[in-house]
């Protein structure tokens, strides 16, 4: 897989992976930050996968992942999972994100809130 022939699928299994490596190397606290990731749609169209907000970052799966399109419409949102799961959210930084990841040849926009700087 190259980062630039991902497809939405691999982009929310990859999302998940680096929040559970970002957490484990204690460069995010919990819910702290947001990612997203650029990736190819079935059709071929760019579209956005964005974290939830407000989730344990290391928690994440997967299915927990909004989908956007280049303007930042939502086309995809999670399921609500079982309490004590919230309702999935999508994250504030979306202007940002759909910005950066819609004008830009940049694959992977990341905002983080480090535990070090607590």
């Amino acid at each position: 897989m190259t980062i630039g022939n991902t497809t939405v699928d691999e982009a929310k299994g990859l999302i998940c992976e680096l929040c559970r490596l970002f957490y484990d190397q204690g460069w995010v606290g919990g819910t702290g930050g947001g990612i997203s990731m650029k990736a190819l749609a079935q059709d071929g169209s760019e579209r956005i996968v964005m974290a939830p907000s407000g989730v344990q970052k290391e928690r994440m799966e997967p299915r927990d992942m909004f989908v956007l399109d280049n303007q930042g419409n939502v086309l995809h949102t999670p399921e609500a999972r079982p309490a004590p799961y919230r309702p999935p959210k999508l994250s504030e930084c979306q202007p940002l994100f759909t910005a950066v990841c819609g004008s830009s040849q940049l694959w992977l926009p990341a905002q983080q809130r480090s535990k070090l700087s607590l």
